[in-house]
């Protein structure tokens, strides 16, 4: 750290990020000895639905299933979920955790160096090189890097600064790693859904956990519920992160077994999907009758 001053780089995907990312900032920004210090701004495309059907709902549904993709009946469930039966859970996720914060309202008030640059791929183009002028400027300016990329970061940039990486997962990776998110935890009957701050190293979601969370699942909870649940932990714990560092309490440790990976494609799954519409449902059938 310089003259006790905690240097703060930012690893940005775009300028437009989540809410609970734009509130981590503001929060990590409100601590005394905090300062940002230098951003890097990839800019890469956003990765989105390809298909102009997907504006068409019954079109996209019926491509999707005609592909053997059933992972669209779960985004059905959500929209029975807001628009019939009025959920609060699935109108608070799309007004006010999928949407997009433009992240510039901060950097503007901050004395912060900025670049924007091009990722590299390799050959997985969910793997990601940061170029080494990049990685150059965060050794020289930066004392830790909280990691706003969503794709997996590989090389240099993992060992640039005094305290490495910070990025969230959205489970405990003791427990499980890998997309998407929360659905085991889930349809698994866990009790609780976690969350994990690591410091990122070249092995999949199997970072050194600086923090992890865990909160209660009800028995009443529907998929939504859950992660509208786990959208408020963020900005709390990559503070308390920190903190750790500035107290000097930072010792995040290697884990001697790692959760189960999964991938995205298990969304796909005729058996996931069957599972989370059922449970979806049982639970809604529960609420009502102990209303």
């Amino acid at each position: 750290m310089s003259q006790n001053i905690l240097r703060i780089g930012l690893l940005l995907e775009r300028y437009e990020v989540s809410p609970e990312e734009y509130k981590s900032l503001e929060k990590i920004l409100r601590i005394n000895q905090t300062e940002l210090a230098f951003v890097a701004v990839s800019n890469r495309d956003n990765i989105s639905h390809d298909s102009d059907d997907y504006h068409n709902r019954f079109l996209y549904l019926m491509r999707e299933l005609l592909n053997n993709r059933p992972g669209v009946l779960v985004d059905v469930d959500f929209y029975l979920g807001k628009n019939l039966l009025k959920e609060e859970s699935c109108i608070k996720l799309e007004q006010e955790v999928w949407v997009k914060k433009d992240i510039r309202d901060i950097l503007e008030t901050c004395d912060a160096d900025i670049v924007e640059y091009s990722l590299q791929t390799s050959g997985d183009t969910n793997r990601y090189t940061v170029p080494n002028t990049i990685v150059k400027n965060f050794e020289e300016l930066a004392d830790v890097i909280v990691n706003f990329e969503h794709g997996i970061l590989e090389g240099d940039i993992l060992n640039a600064t005094q305290y490495g990486v910070l990025s969230h997962h959205s489970s405990d990776i003791r427990k499980y790693r890998g997309r998407p998110a929360h659905i085991f935890q889930f349809i698994n009957n866990e009790p609780t859904i976690g969350k994990t701050i690591q410091q990122l190293t070249p092995t999949l979601d199997g970072g050194k956990p600086a923090l992890i969370t865990c909160r209660d699942i009800s028995k009443s909870d529907t998929l939504w519920d859950v992660k509208y649940k786990s959208s408020q932990d963020l900005p709390e714990m990559y503070s308390n992160t920190i903190k750790q560092i500035l107290e000097h309490k930072f010792d995040p440790k290697s884990l001697s077994d790692l959760g189960q990976l999964t991938n995205s494609s298990d969304k796909q799954r005729w058996s996931v999907v069957a599972r989370i519409i059922y449970k979806n449902w049982i639970r809604r059938f529960y609420r009502l009758l102990n209303r």
